[in-house]
């Protein structure tokens, strides 16, 4: 079944009043143009509004139309947007036994929920995105990955922006992309690596002599991802000793062990929902 997601913009409220000039509006004219067994609308209009304009577009589409009304503190608030649509897309595709084809519309709303839809399209929810005009319909529109990969650090870097003074030998705290100095093909090879892992949960691995960066690499990705605002937990393996690492990795209860006087946390909890480094993991014994 092919699923269109999409929010309400001000050009489809107006089509939905009869004003000529707006014609049908990105919606409608993608519903009219194209088949789809399901249409899913967001929402930052007041839900009357809302709701009239899915009353006059079920007499534009055999689909069904589900309406997720949202309220957002701001229209072009990034992370906002990506939590709504990123909610409204598992909700609906959790549970299906059947292979679902996805299409986001970038047209209605503000360019941030355009940028979202990009993002989320690209990475989480592969799907086909489309826009429209009055000049040329509704069309595909294909965006090369690596402008997703691009966008974010504008998109959801942290609203902290005060530097810091660190030592040469730490990695900022604020650290970028453009703080990673290379000049080799291979090196920019990594960093388009890194980008794209930033845009995921995957697990990475970073290798490399000491000295060459990994730490700074981590924090590049992870400030340029979804958790930049989530703890950034750094661990030495090389340096915990072989019997207190399941101690210091998953915490203990007190005296769990002579000298634990208190219960701890261990840097998977204390990482939760952030990220983990774990420098040296490859020191970690086997058994």
């Amino acid at each position: 079944m092919d699923i269109l997601f999409a929010w309400i913009g001000n050009k489809d409220l107006e089509a939905s009043q009869g004003k000529k000039e707006t014609g049908l509006g990105p919606i409608g004219q993608a519903v009219q143009s194209r088949s789809f067994g399901r249409v899913v609308l967001l929402s930052n209009y007041p839900l009357q509004s809302s709701k009239r304009f899915v009353k006059w577009l079920s007499d534009k589409s055999n689909a069904k139309i589900d309406l997720k009304n949202e309220k957002l503190t701001s229209p072009i608030n990034y992370l906002e947007i990506y939590k709504s649509a990123s909610a409204a897309i598992e909700n609906i595709t959790k549970n299906k036994t059947k292979e679902v084809e996805l299409t986001f519309h970038l047209s209605p709303g503000t360019p941030a929920m355009s940028a979202i839809w990009i993002i989320l399209g690209s990475t989480k929810y592969p799907a086909q995105l489309i826009q429209t005009s009055k000049e040329k319909g509704v069309e595909a529109a294909n965006v090369p990955f690596e402008i997703s990969a691009e966008f974010i650090p504008a998109s959801i870097k942290s609203a902290n922006k005060q530097n810091q003074s660190f030592g040469s030998d730490q990695a900022p705290e604020t650290a970028t992309w453009d703080d990673i100095i290379y000049r080799s093909e291979e090196m920019e090879a990594c960093i388009s690596y890194a980008k794209k892992a930033a845009l995921t949960d995957f697990n990475v691995l970073i290798e490399g002599e000491s000295g060459t960066g990994k730490e700074l690499f981590a924090k590049a990705i992870r400030n340029n991802s979804l958790r930049c605002n989530k703890p950034f937990i750094v661990k030495n393996c090389g340096a915990i000793p072989s019997n207190l690492i399941e101690a210091e990795l998953f915490g203990h209860t007190k005296t769990a062990f002579t000298g634990a006087s208190t219960a701890r946390k261990g840097a998977f909890e204390e990482a939760d929902g952030g990220t983990l480094f774990l420098d040296e993991i490859g020191e970690l014994p086997l058994g």
